[in-house]
């Protein structure tokens, strides 16, 4: 490492970290040269240039990092001992709120300041966690309007940036581009289907997918149904299912906006790529199934009545929610097919859209965040 280099700890732990991270390096590339990122990465952090520290683990849910105790102990003891040796500047943790606040709480004492980028979604449940993000984030940037408001009313330090969707959406091909690459007939009905990116969620989502891609082809035979493999675990599943149904459905390893882009209706799995859909302009309904007991444990914390973020910074349920036992084939081909018709159902939801697209603004978060964290690093001296 370049004696004169600014070294900065950055952290992920899922795809969407990942890419998150890897637009704030590719920020501080254009910015300032001299900085230089090592951490828990995934791929996209990598072809950026982040040192590689250890692998994010890619786990979720109540059960799973039990299940994955050893590798996460290992991960956190392998970045410790990094920073500990290296001694950053700062520490930008992404996402991933459960392991990044047991990791905050080492850097500190190891006298690192720690920023978090996403805030843990405190104001949807255990609501007291505000005191000890307060306590361990130099700062945290914050991507939904409302957050800012509940930070500063608490006393913590804050800073919102917009939500990373915006920007890529506006970055994003068009619909005619979109629908060439895909190599699309003009004319030709589309609906996207997008199950996440986690595996777990591709494994409960994709068979519920394909039979609700059934149901509507019965009533809609031109209709052709977009798979999203941002998993490569959708290919394997998708090759299980005879010639009759991948005549109209696919998979494709394409971008997900990209799919969302070239549809006329989507179904997708609640999380960030449901924002994307509805700043995308694409009417759409959102999914959201997980293990029964996770269901119930969730059901129990959750403080909010609204999961689809769109929904929440709305302040009304827009767009329709499948969860858990509500997810089934017939409901969610019904709304499908309501969302397909050219009515006044679906202007009301472009309508909402619209809306929402006001109230976040024009948004490039990775740039404000690798800004902020430039302007705090040089000042450090």
């Amino acid at each position: 490492m370049n004696k004169d280099s600014i070294s900065i700890l950055i952290s992920a732990g899922e795809p969407s970290g990942d890419l998150l991270a890897s637009e704030v390096v590719n920020s501080f590339g254009k910015l300032n040269p001299a900085i230089s990122c090592f951490g828990m990465t995934g791929p996209l952090m990598v072809s950026s240039g982040v040192e590689k520290i250890a692998d994010m683990p890619s786990v979720m849910g109540f059960g799973s990092p039990v299940k994955n105790a050893g590798a996460i102990l290992k991960s956190i003891h392998s970045l410790v001992t990094a920073a500990v040796a290296r001694k950053p500047k700062a520490a930008l943790l992404v996402d991933f709120p459960d392991f990044h606040m047991i990791f905050a709480r080492m850097l500190k004492k190891a006298r690192i300041p720690v920023f978090q980028y996403i805030s843990p979604q405190f104001w949807a449940w255990r609501k007291s966690r505000i005191h000890t993000i307060k306590k361990l984030y130099e700062k945290t940037f914050v991507v939904l309007p409302f957050e800012e408001k509940l930070y500063l009313e608490n006393g913590a330090h804050v800073e919102y940036v917009g939500h990373p969707a915006v920007n890529r959406v506006n970055t994003a091909p068009s619909r005619l581009e979109a629908r060439k690459r895909l190599e699309i007939v003009p004319g030709t009905t589309v609906v996207a289907m997008l199950p996440g990116s986690r595996t777990n969620e591709v494994e409960r989502l994709m068979p519920l997918f394909i039979e609700t891609a059934i149901e509507i082809h019965k009533s809609h035979t031109e209709a052709k149904f977009l798979i999203s493999a941002k998993n490569p675990v959708v290919f394997d599943i998708f090759s299980r299912y005879p010639k009759e149904i991948t005549g109209y459905v696919t998979a494709s390893s394409e971008e997900g906006l990209v799919i969302m882009k070239a549809a006329d209706a989507g179904i997708v799995c609640s999380g960030t790529a449901t924002l994307e859909a509805a700043v995308a302009g694409l009417p759409f309904l959102g999914v959201y199934k997980t293990s029964n007991l996770n269901y119930m444990i969730g059901k129990t914390l959750l403080k909010i009545d609204k999961i689809l973020l769109a929904n929440i910074i709305l302040g009304r349920k827009a767009i329709n929610e499948y969860i858990q036992m509500d997810a089934i084939p017939n409901s969610l081909a019904a709304e499908t097919l309501r969302l397909l018709k050219d009515g006044p159902y679906r202007m009301q939801m472009l309508s909402s859209f619209a809306e929402l697209k006001t109230i976040l603004g024009d948004c490039h978060s990775a740039d404000k965040v690798a800004l902020s964290l430039n302007s705090f690093v040089i000042s450090r001296g």
